[in-house]
């Protein structure tokens, strides 16, 4: 993976987690089996199960230890098919912040919103025609509070599932 991609990469790791993730991808993992078990309905069972498992057993609570190791580079081609696996990680990553942190994936698009609005409202201050930059910073802060409103709401939804 470039640089870049996986710089974006661990960056939403990260956010989706709460702290910073030396590696969701790689290392050895040992864990008992009961302890995945539950996880087992929402974990992608292909080359994001170490990503799965790794954002998972964090956002739960659970211990997850790095420890560093020598390695030497690979022989050999990767098998991993770059936007088949982009896009079924971002998928897997919009899962679990539904399923455990769900305000998260709706307070970027309510922040972007509201500072918008406040933006095209502050232009409208500067200029004679007023009405298009009002109406439309209005609404961008009406949408925002929509956003937030939503994520209120699958956070409440969220926090009633894992209620025992």
């Amino acid at each position: 993976m470039s640089y870049p991609f996986r710089l974006v990469y661990l960056l939403l790791v990260w956010f989706v987690v709460g702290r910073r993730v030396p590696d969701p991808n790689s290392g050895f993992r040992a864990f008992r089996r009961e302890t995945i078990d539950e996880f087992l309905p929402v974990m992608c069972h292909g080359f994001s199960f170490t990503t799965s498992m790794t954002t998972l057993y964090l956002l739960s609570g659970r211990t997850v230890d790095y420890v560093p190791i020598p390695y030497r580079r690979r022989l050999g081609r990767s098998k991993i098919r770059f936007i088949r696996d982009t896009l079924r990680t971002g998928q897997l990553l919009c899962s679990v912040i539904l399923l455990y942190n769900p305000i998260k994936l709706f307070i970027l698009p309510a922040g972007a919103s509201v500072l918008a609005g406040v933006g095209l409202v502050c232009a409208a201050l500067r200029t004679t025609d007023r009405t298009a930059f009002l109406l439309g910073g209005t609404l961008c802060v009406l949408f925002g509070g929509l956003f937030l409103c939503c994520g209120f709401l699958a956070d409440l939804l969220a926090n009633l599932r894992r209620r025992p």
